[in-house]
């Protein structure tokens, strides 16, 4: 009954989001980002916390060492983008793929802060901290987005 009523919320969510988009305030998108996040670790048994900015991290393989990438770095990274739904937006394919943090959204930026070298995880990003009320290509406007993430390496 759980994960019926996350995607009747999800479902109004995103008719609000739709003709209502507009007219929230980045306060009220953060709050709804905020609910459907908890909604949807609590629906997919995911425990994880969250960042100073939002950003939702279920630390799967702790990972070695102390060290996380930076702002500068150059990551080593398998990976899959999705939306809460299931739709996948990205992915490396299953290979590694090298990326630098800088060039990336302010959510992975922040959220590869908390992995180490041979970590996996989930990143739940709110919209603000994604593509915000523009969307970009099949991710539409105020999408929260999941990436599960293997990151190799760093430098």
């Amino acid at each position: 009954m759980k994960g019926f009523r996350f995607w009747i919320f999800l479902l109004l969510s995103s008719l609000m989001g739709i003709s209502c988009s507009d007219n929230l305030t980045f306060d009220e998108q953060a709050a709804l980002d905020q609910q459907l996040i908890e909604q949807y670790a609590a629906d997919n048994n995911l425990s994880g916390y969250f960042t100073a900015n939002g950003v939702y991290i279920v630390m799967q393989d702790e990972g070695v060492g102390d060290e996380t990438p930076g702002f500068g770095s150059a990551i080593e990274i398998i990976y899959t983008g999705t939306l809460l739904d299931g739709t996948e937006f990205d992915s490396s394919n299953g290979f590694p793929t090298v990326l630098n943090v800088s060039r990336l959204i302010r959510g992975w930026q922040e959220g590869l802060a908390e992995f180490k070298r041979e970590s996996a995880g989930i990143m739940l990003i709110p919209s603000a901290m994604g593509y915000g009320p523009r969307g970009q290509g099949e991710i539409p406007p105020n999408a929260v987005l999941r990436f599960d993430i293997e990151l190799l390496n760093f430098n």
